[in-house]
C-alpha cells in the first residue's frame, strides 16, 4: 500500500490505495518528477518496479489477465532509472493486458542506461516503433536499416555529335536497377517536422503525417463543460418528457370530461344562466392553449438538445423550457381566471355563444 500526501488549498490530504487497484478499476495516475534533479530517481524506479510486480500478481489470480487493461506512458524513460529485467517485462506484459509506451529522445540514451545488447532487446520487444524526427545519427541509422531497402530504376544515357561537311549526331540510353535504402540517414535527419515514420511488426514501413491533437480538437477546453452540461440536460429533459406525456394524458381526459359536461352548458344557455357556460368555456380554452404551449416548449427543447453546439444561453433556454414542461406555465391559467381582461373576454365570448346557441335551438 502506498501512502501519498499532497497539499491542496492549504490542507494535507492523505490518499491510500493499493498498486494492484490500477489493474482492477479505472484509475488515471500521474507521476511527475523533477527534470534536472535525480534525487528521487531511486524511489520512482522502486515505485514502478513494485507496480509491475503487483499487476502480475493481480493477473495471476485472474487467469493471467488483468480485470482492467493498463497502459503505461513512460515519457523520458531513461530518467526513470534502470529497471531490472525490463525486456522480459515487455515480452510478457501484453498477455496480461498491459501496454507500455517507452518514449526516449534518442536510442543512444537507451544504450547508455541499459547497454547496447539490452537496449536492442528492449527495442526488439516493441511491436510498434515511431520516429518523430529530430534524432541523432545513431537513431537515424537504426531506422534506416529497419525500414529495409527498395529497388530504384536508374537511367543512363550518352550522346555524340560530329561537325564537318556532313554533320551527324547519335544518342543512346539504357536502364538499370539498383538497390537503395527506403530512406537514407540524411533523409531521416532532414525529415520535415510534420512527418513521422511508423514501423509495425509484420507490416511495411509507413511515412505518415503527425496528428496534432490541438488541431484535431480545437475546442477541447470546452468539451468537459459541454459533456457535463449535456448529462444534466439529458436528465432534466427525460423528466420533462415524462411530465409532457402526463400532460397529454391529462389533456385528453379533461377534453373528454368537458365533452360529457357540454349538455349542462347548453342547459345553462336555455335557462339564461351564463355563469356555468363561462366556467366551461374558460376551462376548454385554457386546456387547448396550455397543451399548444407545452408542445411548442417541447419542440424548442428538443431542437436545442439535438444541436451539436451547446452554448451557455442555449443551456439556460433548454433548462427553462424543461422546467416549464414540468411545472406547467401558470401564466396561462392566470390569464383566463385572474385578470380582468380575461374575465371580460370570457363574458363576451359567453354572451356570443349564448346568442348563437339560442338561434340554433330556435331553428330546430
Amino acid at each position: 500500500m502506498i501512502d501519498c500526501k499532497s497539499k491542496l488549498f492549504g490542507s494535507n490530504i492523505s490518499l491510500d490505495f493499493f498498486l494492484g487497484d490500477v489493474g482492477k478499476r479505472k484509475i488515471a495516475l500521474y507521476v511527475i518528477i523533477p527534470v534536472m534533479d535525480s534525487t528521487w530517481e531511486g524511489l520512482i524506479n522502486l515505485f514502478f518496479n513494485q507496480m509491475f510486480q503487483e499487476l502480475y500478481k493481480v493477473g495471476a489470480k485472474n487467469r493471467a489477465k488483468l480485470p482492467h487493461p493498463v497502459v503505461f506512458i513512460l515519457d523520458e524513460f531513461p530518467n526513470l532509472g534502470k529497471f531490472p529485467d525490463y525486456e522480459r517485462f515487455l515480452a510478457t506484459c501484453r498477455g496480461y493486458g498491459i501496454g507500455v509506451l517507452t518514449i526516449v529522445q534518442n536510442i543512444t540514451q537507451l544504450q547508455e542506461r541499459y547497454g547496447r545488447e539490452q537496449a536492442e532487446s528492449i527495442l526488439g520487444n516493441c511491436g510498434t516503433k515511431i520516429c518523430l524526427g529530430n534524432v541523432n545519427e545513431t537513431t537515424a541509422k537504426y531506422f534506416s536499416q529497419l525500414m529495409g531497402k527498395t529497388t530504384a530504376k536508374v537511367e543512363t544515357g550518352s550522346s555524340s555529335e560530329s561537325k564537318g561537311k556532313s554533320s551527324s549526331s547519335s544518342s543512346s540510353s539504357s536502364y538499370s536497377y539498383a538497390a537503395r535504402n527506403l530512406m537514407n540517414e540524411d533523409e531521416i535527419l532532414t525529415m520535415h517536422k510534420d512527418d513521422c515514420i511508423i514501423i509495425i511488426t509484420g507490416k511495411h514501413p509507413i511515412k505518415a503525417k503527425k496528428a496534432y491533437q490541438y488541431l484535431l480538437f480545437p475546442n477541447v477546453s470546452t468539451l468537459h463543460f459541454q459533456g457535463a452540461a449535456l448529462l444534466i440536460l439529458l436528465a432534466v429533459f427525460a423528466v420533462a418528457f415524462i411530465a409532457f406525456l402526463f400532460s397529454v394524458a391529462v389533456f385528453h381526459a379533461d377534453i373528454m370530461f368537458l365533452y360529457l359536461l357540454s349538455p349542462l352548458a347548453c342547459v345553462s344557455v336555455i335557462a339564461d344562466d351564463n355563469e356555468y357556460l363561462g366556467v366551461w368555456w374558460r376551462e376548454l380554452l385554457s386546456q387547448i392553449v396550455t397543451i399548444i404551449a407545452k408542445i411548442f416548449l417541447f419542440v424548442v427543447a428538443l431542437s436545442i438538445l439535438i444541436n451539436e453546439n451547446i452554448t451557455f444561453l442555449n443551456f439556460l433556454l433548454l433548462m427553462g423550457c424543461c422546467i416549464l414542461l414540468i411545472k406547467s406555465p401558470s401564466v396561462l391559467r392566470s390569464m383566463w381566471y385572474s385578470t380582468g381582461s380575461g374575465r371580460g373576454m370570457m363574458g363576451a365570448m359567453g354572451g356570443t355563444t349564448k346568442l348563437v346557441a339560442r338561434r340554433f335551438l330556435l331553428k330546430r
